[in-house]
């Protein structure tokens, strides 16, 4: 449960409380805001009482304005009697006389910040949304590369993390192995994470639990990192689909969000890291627009097509 006293970790917000202290174990039912610049006028049709208020200055100066009527103190003491989380007042604005009693009486933390209505907006939304977004775990190993976020998948012993510490002795950072930790933020962007138990740690058979920040720096690790693609690292079998040209491009599911995966048959003699290194880059490449597979097939499929130009056929051997 997530309850009103977690604003205070949000040391960026500048919050400062001014009534309400005994509400501060009140929960937070939703990263959604409200600004009730209808409801202090009187309209409740579409007032959300589980959201955590907002009074920027527009409704400040309706209530210093008009505060002293009885239909505007109707309308704040049915606000906050609703059993709202709380109310942020922005802009240092000068908090209202009939807020304060309120607060006071229903006990409602009322908080105050400097910041601007759109800033606090987004930022504490930003705050709020990990505390609310779908989550999952996975069996696998995230690591960046160049900048790419990779979820390295696959059966246990298969070499998952084997292939990580090759890719972090190459440069590349750490961010979670054998358990990773999955948030959905946007319902578009995963952010992957280790367990704070696990962070920095990494399990190789015959060597055991070694500390990757220890052994190369702290730049070898990373505390999160968005996933952009997902390698499924597999043995080798007689019968394994094997892609050959990379025309097709797969897909990954994970919380309903699609992400660009690929295969890797896995055999004694076959330098795995390269290849995940290589399927990174060139996914960084079809980001970028430039697709070698695809460029490749055009230029096929212009020199075999029949044409009255010889020099089509310039350098193929007609014999």
């Amino acid at each position: 449960m997530v309850q009103v006293e977690i604003l205070s970790e949000f040391k960026d917000l500048c919050l400062e409380l001014l009534v309400g202290e005994e509400g501060l174990d009140r929960e937070i039912k939703s990263a959604d805001l409200n600004r009730p610049g209808l409801e202090v006028t009187g309209c409740f049709d579409f007032f959300d009482a589980e959201r955590i208020q907002i009074f920027g200055g527009g409704e400040i100066l309706f209530l210093e304005k008009y505060g002293s009527g009885e239909a505007a103190q109707a309308s704040v003491e049915r606000m906050f009697s609703s059993n709202i989380p709380c109310v942020i007042v922005t802009n240092d604005e000068k908090v209202p006389e009939v807020m304060v009693e309120a607060g006071r009486h229903h006990q409602v933390p009322v908080f105050r910040t400097a910041m601007s209505t759109t800033r606090l907006y987004k930022r504490l939304f930003e705050c709020l949304e990990r505390y609310f977004s779908p989550t999952t775990l996975l069996h696998g190993s995230l690591v960046d590369i160049l900048g790419m976020g990779v979820l390295l998948m696959g059966d246990s012993g298969v070499g998952k993390s084997e292939c990580a510490l090759e890719l972090v002795s190459r440069g590349h950072s750490l961010v979670a192995d054998d358990v990773v930790r999955i948030i959905c933020l946007g319902e578009r962007v995963l952010q992957g994470s280790s367990p704070h138990l696990l962070r920095h740690y990494i399990e190789v058979r015959g060597l055991g639990i070694v500390d990757l920040s220890k052994l190369y720096g702290i730049r070898a690790v990373r505390r999160e990192k968005q996933i952009d693609m997902v390698i499924t690292l597999e043995d080798w079998k007689p019968d394994t689909h094997v892609e050959r040209l990379g025309l097709d491009q797969q897909y990954y599911t994970i919380l309903g969000v699609e992400l660009p995966h690929l295969t890797i048959p896995v055999k004694p003699g076959r330098n795995i890291s390269t290849i995940v290194e290589v399927g990174a880059r060139d996914q960084r490449l079809k980001l970028l627009g430039v697709h070698s597979a695809q460029d490749f097939n055009k230029r096929l499929l212009k020199v075999t097509k029949p044409s009255r130009d010889e020099d089509d056929f310039e350098g193929l051997d007609r014999s």
